[in-house]
Order: C-alpha cells, then structure tokens, then sequence
C-alpha cells in the first residue's frame, strides 16, 4: 500500500509539471511573437522618420538654394508645406513645415493612422 501511494503521487506530480511546462512553453511562443511584432513596427516607424528626415534636408537645402520644393511636398516656398511618408498600411508620418523666412521650422511630426474605419455595428447584449 506504501508503494502504490509513493507511485501515485509520483504520477500526479509528473502530470502537474508537464502540464505547467507545457503551458510555459505556450507563454514563450505568445511572447516571443509579440516581440517580433512590436519589432516590426519600431522598425518600419524609424525607417519611415529617416526618410522623412532626409526629406526635410532636402526641403532645407532647396530654400536655402532657391529651388523647387522636392517631389511629394504640397505647398510653395514661403508658406506651409506638406508630406506624408508612409509606415505601413495601417500607418503614415505627416509632416507640416513653416518654411516663412527661408528656413525650416517643424509645425506637425504626427504618426496618423490610414484608411478606412468601419466600426463593428453588431451588438450581442443577450
């Protein structure tokens, strides 16, 4: 009887740990693949703002010259200018500048969410 108690005992923890290992597992898998997404998106984000500040070099640089505004910038010398660079789908950089004076002034550096919103209109209270 001694033995067969021991035995038991021995299988019930041995269930308990495989079961908690397993579901360890699982959490490392949740996380590590969170992980690779917020990755993902830091990544896409900076590679988006060197663009966009490589873009208001090139704006700065055209004032300074007297050229035209580069490709992609809405507006005139003098005024507000505009550009939009995208992140991802989800996701774009815009960019205002205050371009009065011959110099570069940054008004707006807004991370924007794009396209369209449709809302969830199913309601399931019962």
């Amino acid at each position: 009887m001694g033995v067969g108690l021991s035995t038991l005992l021995l299988l019930a923890t041995v269930l308990c740990m495989t079961a908690f290992a397993t579901l360890a597992l699982q959490s490392v898998r949740a996380d590590r693949a969170q992980g690779e997404k917020t990755w993902e998106a830091a990544r896409a984000y900076y590679a988006a703002d060197a663009q966009a500040e490589r873009l208001l070099g090139e704006v700065s640089e055209a004032l300074a010259a007297g050229e035209a505004l580069p490709a992609g910038v809405e507006g005139q010398a003098g005024q507000t200018v505009r550009y939009t660079v995208p992140v991802d789908e989800n996701r774009a950089l815009q960019v205002a500048l205050d371009t009065s004076g011959g110099r570069c002034r940054v008004l707006e550096w807004t991370l924007t969410p794009q396209g369209e919103w449709t809302p969830d209109t199913i309601l399931d209270l019962y």
